[in-house]
């Protein structure tokens, strides 16, 4: 996995985007991220409205 740092801290050059996960599958993917140590999830806000 390739880091870069910002502020101080190494992160994960390249995020794991939550858009269009729900429910079981979002919970599924991101524990997955987390235990093979990804620390760079983009969960905004924004995903989680609905946009007519």
């Amino acid at each position: 996995m390739e880091f870069v740092t910002s502020q101080g801290i190494d992160v994960p050059a390249i995020g794991l985007g939550t858009y269009q996960l729900r429910g079981n599958e979002c919970t599924s993917v991101v524990e997955t991220a987390l235990e093979i140590g990804n620390r760079h999830i983009d969960v905004a806000k924004f995903y989680s409205m609905t946009v007519k």
